[in-house]
């Protein structure tokens, strides 16, 4: 659900400053931390400047997340 409200915040929002993806993110600043670091090392996002933006790979991991879960939502 984490790794969701960040991916989330970036493909709704674009690039957003690492202080606004963190709020957004509703985690304590070294918990942002840690998963914003694992979603750079998978190449999910990068930053630009100071900005923190969705690589093309996360934006298809997040469409694809996405339609996996209203798939199993529609179901119940």
């Amino acid at each position: 659900m984490v790794v969701g409200r960040i991916l989330d915040a970036l493909y709704y929002n674009g690039d957003m400053k690492k202080t606004q993806l963190y709020m957004a993110s509703r985690l304590s600043y070294k918990r942002f931390s840690m998963y914003l670091d694992w979603l750079m090392e998978r190449g999910l996002v990068e930053y630009e400047g100071e900005h923190v933006r969705l690589t093309k790979k996360g934006s298809e991991i997040y469409v694809k997340i996405y339609a996996l879960l209203n798939e199993l939502l529609e179901r119940f």
